[in-house]
């Protein structure tokens, strides 16, 4: 536990919060701050892992991506020269 939960933490055994106001709302603030810097870890961390786990898929996908495009190479290779004329003259009816 870091210094300032330790305040509130005392703060709030002592039950000198509910003495006096000012208290109160000086216990206030130091939650909203501990709150705060405990999501600024959180969001860090999450954000850490976000990035990694995005480059990976983004990883994984562009080499699904190249295989996929080498297996149409290799496909189109292993077809007959009739095969290929054929499909030249396909896609030459497209312009």
């Amino acid at each position: 536990m870091n210094f300032l939960g330790f305040i509130v933490l005392f703060l709030y055994v002592l039950k000198s919060a509910s003495k006096r106001g000012y208290n109160l709302r000086f216990r206030n603030t130091l939650l909203r701050v501990y709150i705060a810097t405990d999501k600024k870890k959180v969001i860090g961390e999450y954000s850490d892992k976000i990035v990694k786990k995005t480059t990976s898929k983004a990883k994984d996908y562009y080499n699904k991506a190249l295989t996929k495009y080498y297996d149409i190479h290799l496909f189109y290779n292993s077809l007959t020269d009739e095969e290929k004329e054929l499909i030249e003259a396909i896609i030459s009816l497209c312009y």
